[in-house]
């Protein structure tokens, strides 16, 4: 099994051996992926899914046996929706508070 750079892997997935997964990968909670699958780049895996075929790069797959839902969305949209992009920080230091009585 090989796993690629800013994988993210949940409690309860099932991996089998020989299984590649390609960077910045997220499994969902207790999802299954076949012996000798390959994930490509960006991948999301839903929640339970059950992967017995390869998946391409950006792809987001669910269901038993998991099938393509979406396929090659917007990087930036990809994570939005897996929870994984950070939130632009505001800097509140700036910000000027008046109080009118």
């Amino acid at each position: 099994m090989s796993v690629g750079k800013n994988c993210s892997l949940t409690a309860g997935s099932v991996i089998g051996g020989s299984t590649r997964i390609g960077d910045t990968c997220w499994l969902g909670l207790n999802c299954t992926l076949k012996h000798k699958i390959k994930l490509g780049k960006k991948v999301i895996v839903g929640s339970g899914a059950s992967v017995i075929n390869d998946v391409l790069d950006e792809d987001i797959v669910a269901g038993v046996p998991a099938r393509s839902i979406k396929y090659k969305v917007n990087s930036e949209q990809l994570f939005l929706m897996a929870g994984q992009a950070q939130s632009p920080k505001k800097n509140y230091n700036n910000t000027k508070r008046f109080l009118h009585y």
